[in-house]
């Protein structure tokens, strides 16, 4: 799925900031599949994707991805719940 978003939405893909420092200085450290890069923040160390997936491709793989409808469905079948009610025990937690 991942590989999937990237190809639809790669042109829409955002440098961003270092999420834990906020530094603008990185280095790339891999890829994904040659396609995402994961780099590393040159002033904390941390890795993260960047450029990043845009919030329409985030909200695309969460929701049209097959991974994620298979969960859903998952779900739906042994809980009797939709997928959301993960996303609901995470946001109580925060």
């Amino acid at each position: 799925d991942a590989l999937v978003i990237y190809e639809k939405h790669k042109n829409n893909f955002v440098q961003r900031s270092c999420f834990l420092c906020g530094g603008g200085d990185f280095m790339e450290a891999d890829d994904f599949h040659g396609s995402y890069k994961i780099k590393r923040c040159n002033t904390c160390s941390s890795h993260s994707v960047n450029p990043a997936p845009n919030e329409e491709a985030l909200n695309d793989y969460y929701n049209n991805g097959k991974c994620n409808l298979l969960l859903d469905d998952l779900l739906k079948a042994r809980y009797k719940k939709t997928a959301d009610f993960i996303l609901d025990d995470r946001i109580k937690i925060v």
